[in-house]
């Protein structure tokens, strides 16, 4: 059934997918989302199966399919399960719509890990590399990307940075510092502890990406992009404005274990092409700060007063 407007998320049981089908929503599309083990988000679909996907391309005849399927990890022992969702999912879906919808546009999410990082500011033209078993998945399928766009698909590669909300995994760094924060300031801990606060990333927020993807997905000029506010914000300062936040202060309780090895000191990108796009952030690190120990506070007594 060819439906105006429709959209297919797979792999859209995450932050980005949630975020995006509540955008798309919003903005008059159809949306379908699959996700990889199903639940009340949507239902399971296996990326890497081909005759699935395609059945479902086939089904929906989508305007948009979004492959955001993959084990955010950069550990090697998810290797086999990062080339099924990342790698076999980019082909498997890119040609279905080959084969079926050639017209369609496919949004590929891709990482600002597939990036040499020397400390300087990270753009499109950086060297790729593949040192960990996540950034060589990404690498393969941004390669089969580029051959699908020789045949004339449009093929849409976003290398995302570092972004929050409180959908991120409560093992994420940011979910750590907010969750400890808050129990710091309920009593029940008396330090706040981060491998390494002086690390500098990006914390833009979900919401303010899901709109950076569909500004880049609203023209037809760029076909590979990084995604990201630019904005390069220290561990330490998120920390910091979490606890300010709450009215503690982050000195009294950090506590750094000098054995924590990072895997970069900086990750931030010069988001010159995003923003040539018209898209701005909307939310500032402050205000993420609240969202996150809102969404902290809630989880402890969902009727209690927030910030």
């Amino acid at each position: 059934m060819a439906l105006k407007n429709c959209v297919v998320i797979f792999g859209g049981g995450g932050q980005d997918g949630i975020f995006l089908n509540e955008l798309l929503l919003s903005r008059g599309y159809k949306v379908f989302v699959f996700t990889h083990s199903g639940s009340e988000i949507g239902p399971a679909i296996d990326v890497s199966d081909f005759n699935t996907v395609e059945n479902t391309i086939q089904k929906y005849c989508p305007d948009i399919v979004f492959h955001l399927a993959a084990k955010s990890s950069t550990r090697h022992e998810f290797v086999l399960e990062n080339h099924k969702a990342i790698v076999d999912g980019a082909l498997a879906i890119i040609e279905a719509v080959d084969r079926h919808v050639p017209n369609s546009k496919v949004f590929l999410a891709s990482s600002a890990l597939v990036f040499k990082s020397e400390g300087g500011l990270i753009n499109e033209r950086c060297q790729l590399v593949t040192d960990t078993a996540y950034a060589m998945a990404r690498v393969e399928a941004l390669q089969i990307a580029r051959y699908y766009k020789q045949r004339g698909r449009k093929v849409y590669v976003g290398f995302l940075f570092n972004h929050e909300s409180p959908l991120r995994p409560p093992n994420s760094v940011a979910r750590q510092v907010a969750r400890n924060v808050v129990e710091i300031k309920n009593g029940i801990s008396s330090k706040l502890v981060i491998g390494n606060a002086s690390i500098i990333k990006e914390w833009a927020w979900a919401g303010d990406i899901a709109n950076a993807i569909h500004c880049f997905l609203m023209q037809d000029d760029i076909y590979e992009i990084c995604i990201g506010d630019g904005i390069g914000i220290s561990i330490y300062e998120y920390a910091a404005a979490c606890c300010d936040a709450v009215g503690i202060s982050l000195e009294k309780y950090l506590e750094e274990p000098p054995e924590f090895k990072a895997e970069y000191p900086m990750l931030i990108n010069g988001s010159e092409k995003i923003r040539a796009l018209g898209w701005e952030p909307k939310v500032n690190l402050e205000q993420l700060a609240i969202k996150m120990i809102n969404a902290e506070l809630d989880m402890v007594n969902p009727n209690g007063l927030k910030i």
